[in-house]
């Protein structure tokens, strides 16, 4: 979550995220930001119904839709957005040191704890 929605919601900015995602651009199946790195600390998701590039976005959802459905629980929806919490951070472990790539993930690179 970046800019106005923070102000508008009262929350502070989340740690981690990407101010790009583009498929074959910056990530693909094999190489890019891995979704620690992606989702962050981040409490909230929102996820667009309608969609400007949906063939773009479909895979966006294949690389990073795993993470978002292990991760985060659904608890809104309207028209346009669909809303999603993370679960107990207890279940899935509070984000520290964020990998930087998934090739560093694979290779067993561990995250500190906060």
């Amino acid at each position: 979550m970046t800019g106005a929605a923070c102000c508008i919601i009262e929350r502070p900015h989340a740690r981690g995220g990407s101010l790009w995602l583009f498929y074959q651009d910056n990530f693909n199946e094999i190489v890019g930001p891995p979704p620690e790195r992606i989702f962050g600390d981040a409490e909230l998701v929102m996820v667009p119904k309608d969609i400007w590039d949906p063939g773009t976005f479909a895979h966006t959802l294949s690389v990073y839709g795993p993470y978002l459905e292990t991760h985060y629980g659904r608890v809104a929806e309207s028209q346009c957005w669909v809303l999603h919490r993370r679960v107990d951070w207890r279940a899935v472990g509070h984000p520290g040191a964020f990998p930087q790539s998934r090739e560093e993930t694979s290779a067993g690179v561990v995250c500190g704890a906060m």
